[in-house]
């Protein structure tokens, strides 16, 4: 699990959820996300690691941070370890 579970994103909650999917390996959680939202996987974060709250946006399972801009699709193969 991510180190914060508070992150906060404008846009679809439903995102960094997929993110977490994605890193513990959950793939019906993964496949049950994108069926309901086919274009979640390309969805940009709003938000993301910065100097004054990189903490927030690093995840320990996977020794990595995600930056706004990142999207699920491109950054699996960072998010998969």
């Amino acid at each position: 699990m991510p180190k914060s579970a508070s992150r906060k994103s404008a846009q679809s909650p439903a995102v960094l959820a997929l993110v977490r999917a994605i890193i513990t390996n959950d793939r019906s959680e993964v496949a049950k996300l994108i069926g309901a939202s086919p274009l979640l996987a390309r969805e940009r974060l709003a938000v993301g690691a910065t100097r004054g709250g990189a903490p927030d946006f690093y995840f320990e399972e996977i020794n990595h941070y995600l930056f706004a801009g990142d999207t699920p699709e491109g950054r699996t193969p960072a998010l998969c370890g």
